[in-house]
């Protein structure tokens, strides 16, 4: 054959080949921008789909399991109002803002309850059988109910802690911020997003409760409600003397720079008195692992040779 013709052949095939290979991408279904954006869209209706029916069913099984629950605290409290109003405050402290969780928190409290009181009574009654009196096992069985009781509590105080802690440490540095947004131009709005968005590598619980100021300050019509909220859920002076620095910039007009450089200087003179207390109660703190780790071991020391001598005379004398 000749090779002009054996080439033409190879050069036709390649076209025709190149050709397909162009035509199947651009016309293969899941490869063009079109193609990808219309699974992607159709996925999210599907997500969306089976997540709103999730929670419809969900709201549908709580909204039945708190209606039980609510019933059986009001049997059981009689101040249930004046505990729900207490414990709602805490709830919020902790970051829990759900509605049924204070009625929830006290039937989590009466479950306990129940299960310290039988669970210890069949310890103590039927499976150890300690030589103990009647009243003696009947205050053991009190007591540990009296703790199950107080597990939720101690578990709410417990989370409420673990909250506020990165709040205290993030929230002078926040403030820091502050001052400068505000002396940059910007004003209460503006400066309360930029800080939230800054804070929220060093302190997400920080960022959400900025965050949602904000949102309550564009929300309601006096916005001393909303900074007044904020005081609420975080129990921290700072952030109360914060609080009540908003308030009165709102009330007066004062500058917002100003006052705000004012306060985080007094912060920042706190958080130094607060150093310098801490390092004048390391020596008292420092006193008994002292004596205890480095006065007893270097008495044993000096001593155990003299016990040593002394023995070894008495052993001596004994022996002649």
């Amino acid at each position: 054959m000749d090779s002009s013709l054996m080439t033409t052949i190879v050069i036709i095939v390649g076209v025709v080949t190149l050709l397909m290979l162009v035509v199947f991408a651009f016309n293969a279904p899941g490869n063009t921008p079109k193609a990808r954006v219309q699974t992607i869209a159709k996925r999210r209706a599907e997500l969306h789909e089976n997540k709103v029916t999730r929670e419809v069913e969900k709201n549908r099984k709580r909204v039945v399991s708190d209606d039980a629950v609510n019933n059986l605290v009001a049997r059981v409290y009689a101040d249930k109002d004046e505990r729900l109003s207490i414990i709602q405050s805490k709830m919020l402290q902790a970051g829990v803002r759900d509605r049924g969780a204070s009625d929830r928190h006290l039937f989590y409290k009466i479950v306990w309850l129940v299960i310290m009181l039988l669970g210890s009574a069949v310890l103590i009654f039927l499976v150890f059988k300690p030589e103990y009196s009647l009243p003696l096992k009947l205050i053991a069985v009190v007591f540990a109910g009296y703790i199950g009781f107080r597990l939720p509590d101690i578990q709410l105080d417990s989370r409420i802690k673990e909250r506020t802690l990165p709040i205290q440490k993030a929230f002078p540095d926040a403030l820091d911020m502050m001052v400068v947004c505000a002396e940059s131009g910007l004003g209460i709005d503006a400066t309360l997003k930029k800080v939230s968005q800054e804070i929220a590598l060093s302190s997400k619980e920080l960022s959400e409760e900025l965050a949602l100021l904000l949102v309550e300050l564009s929300f309601f019509e006096d916005r001393k409600e909303a900074i007044n909220n904020l005081s609420k859920r975080i129990n921290i002076d700072a952030v109360k003397a914060f609080c009540n620095t908003l308030i009165q910039t709102e009330k007066f007009g004062t500058p917002i720079s100003q006052t705000l450089r004012v306060l985080s200087s007094e912060f920042r003179n706190e958080r130094m008195m607060a150093a310098e207390t801490k390092a004048a109660q390391l020596p008292v703190k420092m006193t008994f692992p002292i004596m205890m780790c480095i006065l007893v071991p270097l008495l044993v020391i000096l001593i155990s040779p003299a016990i040593l001598q002394a023995s070894g005379t008495f052993t001596t004398m004994n022996g002649n």
